[in-house]
């Protein structure tokens, strides 16, 4: 019965709570913040539940819109890199810092390990190899030679 009333009436159901939540926002936004400060735990654990519950969805979502939109967010993110230089230089210098055994085993990896001409992936067999995967930076000349598809899922999978 409520329901039909309310697919019926729909628009007229909507106008009503848009004019009740502006007429009564600053009490329903008190009794939000209330209620999430009383069951923060939950509430954060239902986040992070949802979080991976939707995550196939969500990665879904983004490839496609990165798939039709990829010249405007790279052409975005190249400009913001040429006008925030100083930002990026010293990004890349506190990552440095954070993992200097990494930088370590890549640089030498990369002058140590060439890659030849024609070589292929060594985990899917397939797809010219362009990336050298560390699995224990402690070892840098241990590496697989990797395309990059399979060198981003391997690194998706370690963290």
């Amino acid at each position: 019965m409520v329901n039909n009333y309310y697919l019926m009436n729909k628009e007229k159901c909507k106008q009503k709570m848009r004019e009740y939540y502006q007429n009564n926002k600053k009490k329903i936004k008190e009794g939000a913040q209330k209620y999430y400060n009383e069951n923060k735990e939950e509430q954060k654990l239902n986040q992070k539940n949802n979080y991976k519950a939707n995550q196939k969805s969500r990665i879904v979502k983004q490839r496609k819109y990165y798939s039709e939109n990829r010249e405007k967010i790279l052409s975005k993110i190249s400009d913001d890199m040429k006008n925030n230089r100083d930002k990026y230089n010293k990004k890349t210098r506190d990552y440095a810092k954070r993992n200097p055994e990494k930088i370590r085993a890549r640089f030498l990896a990369k002058k140590h390990i060439k890659i030849p001409e024609g070589q292929i992936c060594q985990i899917c067999n397939k797809s010219p190899a362009t990336d050298r995967e560390h699995r224990d930076y402690n070892k840098p000349l241990d590496v697989k030679l990797t395309c990059h598809k399979c060198n981003c899922k391997f690194e998706r999978l370690i963290q």
